[in-house]
């Protein structure tokens, strides 16, 4: 949901409830200011603000967030068909924290991609003595499929797996 829409389901929420913009600053532990900037459509409130304001005033806020998070999750997951390190690292720099989903998953997505360019090096390298004429091939296809699972398992939010990944970033 994006500002003013958002702004005015919290307004009207709050109203139903029967409370002055005071009251749910004060039941949020929020700046009364900032509960008028997020119901007049200035700002748009942290993933950590509307999940408070959902709680208190019964209502869900989160709901496109979420998927749009599931969307940015599958579009990181599915980058790392391309041995680009560069794209799931700015998706994830970009929103982790807006979900803490992309946050868990970025290191996991970034860390597979170095590790596949680490091998797909080592792999080149072995074009010389002519393994590599078999191994790259088979390789690519390892990775397309590895990534295809995994980013279907991350779209119907089952747990995924990247075998073989180096584990150089972590949280």
């Amino acid at each position: 949901m994006q500002q003013p829409e958002l702004g005015k389901k919290i307004n009207e929420a709050r109203k139903t409830h029967g409370w002055s913009q005071e009251d749910l600053a004060l039941e949020a532990k929020i700046n009364v200011r900032s509960i008028q900037r997020i119901e007049t459509g200035e700002v748009a409130p942290r993933l950590s603000t509307l999940k408070i304001l959902s709680d208190l005033l019964e209502v869900d806020l989160l709901e496109k967030e979420s998927q749009e998070a599931t969307l940015w999750l599958m579009l990181m997951h599915l980058s790392s068909m391309f041995p680009v390190v560069i794209i799931p690292l700015i998706i994830w720099m970009w929103k982790k924290g807006d979900d803490s989903r992309i946050e868990s998953h970025g290191p996991d997505v970034i860390n597979f991609q170095i590790s596949m360019m680490l091998y797909l090096m080592g792999g080149s390298l072995l074009m010389f003595v002519g393994v590599g004429l078999i191994i790259m091939p088979l390789f690519g296809l390892w990775i397309f499929f590895i990534t295809l699972i995994n980013t279907i398992k991350v779209a119907v939010g089952q747990s995924y797996r990247y075998p073989l990944s180096l584990h150089l970033i972590k949280l």
